[in-house]
């Protein structure tokens, strides 16, 4: 009787998980850059050639 019930646990679990087009998606999802990451990595870009277009102005100045 308990294997029959932990059958049926089974099947119900197994219907309940995601199909294949899902878990892939799911995957995919999670290999590719999130939107802030992307974002920080833009501003660090930005701010370090500020940093150094800045330096270099304030040399020929000098």
């Amino acid at each position: 009787m308990a294997k029959l019930v932990l059958a049926r646990m089974g099947r119900a679990l197994q219907k309940m998980e995601l199909p294949d087009w899902t878990r892939r998606r799911k995957l995919k999802m999670l290999e590719s850059p999130s939107k802030v990451s992307l974002l920080i990595t833009v501003l660090l870009i930005t701010v370090s050639f500020e940093i150094l277009f800045l330096s270099s102005f304030i040399i020929k100045i000098k």
